[in-house]
């Protein structure tokens, strides 16, 4: 979880994020994993919101009242 830590840091590049183990030490597959699906769902928090007359759909809305 100190990815979250470098993310709120502003952090531009973070080196060695997936796999690593006690520092470095060792390294696993299977954390690998974990790490990568991680990096995928902070990514995709920090994804900026698209607002548009077309995804916010008003006709919709107006349509619905």
């Amino acid at each position: 979880m100190s990815l979250w830590a470098a993310v709120s840091g502003h952090a531009n590049i973070i080196v060695h994020a997936a796999g690593w183990l006690e520092g470095g030490l060792t390294a696993s597959y299977e954390k690998l994993i974990v790490d990568a699906e991680m990096l995928q769902s902070i990514a995709e928090y920090l994804r900026p919101i698209e607002v548009t007359p077309e995804t916010i759909a008003l006709e919709a809305i107006v349509a619905r009242l």
